[in-house]
């Protein structure tokens, strides 16, 4: 019986170094298949064209100042444009007063205005988006002082 497992280790390890010589090497190279270029596809060269699409700008049309109680509306203090400069909607998500109080309660969201109570500087936090809904997220001050005698 140990003549017969003697001999199946040995012929085992021959078999084993036989075909790690020959099988091993084979398996380890790489098959040579075709390069595909995906950059031909047109989605890809779609997808390139939206992801190096500039952003929306959002920007501040003048300097005006407002007293207390006075509208202002959103459209006409500010503008948003995309990268052929067509006009986009503008979106409020927050105005904040000089202490971080959210003031979202003077926001009329239907008459997309703002009619500010109090005197003071407030922080609005805006957002537009393009078609592609690439966005861009801006903050403004407001200055909400109109005294008597100007400023």
């Amino acid at each position: 019986m140990s003549d017969l497992i003697l001999s199946g280790i040995v012929c085992a390890m021959l078999l084993g170094i036989l075909a790690g010589t020959a099988l091993l090497p084979r398996l380890g190279e790489q098959m040579k298949t075709e390069q595909e270029n995906y950059f031909q596809y047109q989605d890809a060269a779609q997808m390139k064209v939206i992801c190096d699409r500039k952003p929306p700008e959002l920007v501040r049309k003048g300097a005006d100042v407002w007293g207390p109680g006075e509208e202002v509306l959103i459209n006409q203090v500010f503008e948003a444009v995309d990268a052929e400069g067509d006009q986009l909607d503008i979106q409020v998500l927050d105005i904040q007063d000089a202490s971080g109080n959210s003031r979202m309660e003077w926001y009329d969201k239907a008459g997309h205005k703002a009619v500010f109570l109090k005197r003071g500087t407030y922080t609005l936090k805006l957002r537009t988006a393009d078609d592609q809904q690439k966005p861009t997220v801006r903050k403004f001050m407001l200055l909400i002082d109109r005294r008597q005698g100007g400023i």
